[in-house]
């Protein structure tokens, strides 16, 4: 489970304007619909049910930071995933939602070489 600060980190990650890559506020997306909502692991997009169940922003509703906080977080809470970070681009005057999971890759077996005393 993520600290609450991991969550809040990653909620306002929100703001990356994709055409100019320049910074823009928050509150230039709140409110404004939502024009896509896509999940990225390791660079792929993925339609993985149990993962889009959790999202709560959609496609087609006004942005609200609560439903990206919330979305966050029930992400971290399937135990699968290290980070998320969110992404928003405008989009003819709506909103692109990317969240970016990277997932937590557990370690099997450690195997040492040479000499050891």
């Amino acid at each position: 489970m993520p600290s609450a600060r991991g969550v809040v980190a990653a909620a306002f990650a929100l703001a990356l304007l994709a055409p100019s890559a320049s910074r823009a506020d928050v509150a230039d997306y709140v409110g404004k619909p939502i024009a896509s909502v896509r999940l990225v692991i390791e660079g792929r997009d993925t339609t993985d049910p149990a993962l889009l169940q959790v999202v709560e922003t959609r496609a087609g509703t006004p942005l609200s930071m609560a439903q990206v906080r919330e979305s966050v977080a029930h992400l971290f809470s399937l135990g699968r995933f290290e980070d998320v970070r969110v992404d928003a681009a405008l989009e003819a005057g709506a909103v692109a939602l990317r969240y970016d999971l990277s997932p937590i890759h557990p370690v099997a077996r450690i195997e040492l070489a040479g000499n050891v005393h």
